[in-house]
């Protein structure tokens, strides 16, 4: 269960730009808030602090403002359609349902509605 859908709206611009990691970062640390995105990734500024040199230049570049040095962009959070995709590969770690709640932020419920979905999508496929 390596695969996962592409994370949805700007996130996924972010994601196919810089990769998963760096737009699951930058949901976490500034999900939810609008953040001024540099026409070039510096040394020291908080993006590349977060997501790295390599990661700022790719997302640096797709924001980029010809002439304006920049973006204004409202990150979205992200948050549940990032812990549905991951909740099944903790499941299939073997981490139980607080633990993943805990680590992923979310309500113990949410995942034990994931935990039921996949196994109703076992049980179907079993026929």
């Amino acid at each position: 269960m390596s695969e996962h859908a592409p994370l949805p709206g700007i996130l996924g611009d972010i994601e196919a730009a810089a990769g998963r990691e760096a737009a699951i970062k930058l949901a976490r640390a500034r999900g939810g808030s609008r953040v001024h995105i540099p026409g070039k990734a510096l040394d020291g500024h908080w993006l590349t602090e977060l997501v790295g040199m390599e990661a700022a230049i790719k997302i640096c570049w797709l924001f980029r403002n010809a002439g304006q040095g920049g973006s204004y962009v409202k990150i979205s959070r992200g948050h549940h359609a990032i812990a549905r995709q991951e909740i099944p590969v903790l499941l299939a770690k073997g981490w139980s349902n607080d633990r993943i709640a805990l680590h992923l932020g979310v309500d113990l419920s949410t995942v034990q509605r994931e935990r039921a979905k996949l196994r109703g999508t076992a049980q179907l496929s079993m026929f």
